[in-house]
């Protein structure tokens, strides 16, 4: 690593170890809505270069299913130890209460999300990956610094790859974007009864712009899984998207 990396990872740690001391009551709203597409499939041939035929499977949007719910959040640490609670306010549209509410889907999520960056840059973490500077672009009026991170060997616990945009002024993080691998359960395949040219993609991000205190928690998650075609034509399945509103933080111990 050069010298400048090593800077920017040092800084990094030390947000993190901020980050991970805090000890705090951390309350927000989770507005969750979900989009998820069904397509019935169609055999198209058409004409290549050379007059050939080829054989293309198609996706024709059947319906749409959309569901919102409202939930209240809290994140309860103190020293060593986490809890998150939901309660769920509000499901499309009508008035709900239900404690200890489970989220609406189990495909793809990350708990303690608000503490996703100590994963990769704490002190402990950060001789467990490989990082590289990727790159800089304009994020949330900052100028941010595009830091890549891999595992450095295999293992089963924090096995997470990812692209982490980092404030350049500050090394706070900004933006998290998982890779796949991250997930062992998620393939590419898809079913053979959806075509067998069709594979599967995962975009998932999380955005880190509600500050407390010189930290910055979460205030937005997408969550997108896509059918590809083998033109390369890409075909939404299933979007999660997370708004995080009133936010409010109860700090008990430091």
């Amino acid at each position: 690593q050069d010298a400048s990396l090593k800077n920017i990872l040092s800084r990094s740690a030390q947000y993190c170890e901020r980050l991970k001391g805090m000890a705090l009551h951390f309350v927000c709203h989770e507005e969750i809505r979900i989009d998820t597409c069904s397509y019935r499939h169609a055999v198209v041939w058409r004409r290549g270069p050379g007059g050939y035929s080829y054989r293309h499977l198609d996706l024709k949007l059947k319906q749409t299913d959309k569901d919102e719910f409202l939930y209240d959040y809290q994140l309860i640490r103190r020293g060593e130890e986490n809890r998150e609670k939901r309660i769920l306010l509000r499901e499309n549209g009508e008035a709900a209460y239900r404690e200890d509410a489970e989220l609406p889907f189990q495909r793809f999520w990350s708990e303690f999300l608000v503490y996703g960056p100590v994963g990769f840059l704490s002190e402990f973490w950060q001789p467990y990956f490989e990082f590289e500077i990727s790159g800089r672009e304009r994020f949330q009026a900052k100028e941010a610094l595009l830091i890549r991170a891999a595992p450095n060997s295999p293992r089963q616990v924090n096995h997470n790859y990812g692209t982490i945009w980092m404030d350049a002024k500050d090394c706070r993080i900004l933006k998290i974007v998982w890779d796949p691998r991250s997930l062992s359960s998620f393939s590419s395949q898809v079913p053979t009864d959806a075509g067998s040219d069709l594979q599967r993609e995962l975009e998932w991000h999380v955005e880190y712009g509600v500050e407390k205190n010189g930290i910055l928690f979460p205030s937005r998650q997408v969550i997108q899984e896509f059918l590809v075609s083998a033109t390369g034509k890409r075909y939404p399945k299933y979007t999660v998207t997370v708004i995080y509103t009133n936010s409010k933080f109860f700090i008990v111990e430091t």
